[in-house]
């Protein structure tokens, strides 16, 4: 069985974004105004926080929204998977071209981050503006990639059912 590691990584690297644009930036071409209904949630909570505490915790604010998106984003990838194999059968068409299950998975979980990107951006830049130093920014860069890596772990993981599906993609 191949995998992203066992593969020349042009290819794989290829096929990622190739994946990611197909289902990501496609969709956000034909339906723009769902960017904004992902980036309500993480600012409505900022909003809330804000003038609860007038003011005064707005690192905290911040943050918690920041991590809100990340996790957002991360859990509906289970709600995708489950909705590309059973509505669109993109995954069965997957599962037929010369794609590892961990490149089909990379792509996937990077489209999700492409859906939140400019909510995603503004929030880590206000996070980095609010946050003590210069210092804490690679933290933060390094913060966001492993919550955003969790939590589209844990919404594989809730697709468990689509996921043995797709390992079980015969070797190429």
């Amino acid at each position: 069985m191949t995998t992203l590691l066992n593969e020349p990584k042009s290819l794989a690297i290829k096929q990622v974004f190739l994946i990611a644009y197909l289902t990501g930036i496609l969709w956000l071409r034909r339906n723009p105004i769902s960017m904004v209904f992902s980036a309500i949630s993480p600012f409505s909570l900022l909003f809330v926080l804000f003038v609860v505490s007038n003011g005064h915790y707005i690192a905290f604010a911040v943050t918690g929204s920041l991590v809100m998106a990340l996790v957002g984003y991360g859990l509906a990838l289970g709600q995708d998977i489950s909705f590309y194999k059973t509505e669109y059968k993109v995954q069965d068409l997957f599962v037929a071209a010369p794609v590892s299950p961990l490149t089909y998975m990379t792509g996937l979980a990077l489209s999700q981050l492409l859906f939140g990107f400019p909510a995603l951006t503004v929030l880590a830049v206000l996070a980095a503006l609010f946050g003590n130093s210069i210092a804490s920014l690679p933290i933060l860069i390094s913060t966001i990639m492993l919550i955003w890596g969790s939590m589209s772990a844990m919404g594989f993981f809730f697709s468990f059912p689509h996921i043995c599906y797709i390992c079980e993609m015969p070797p190429r």
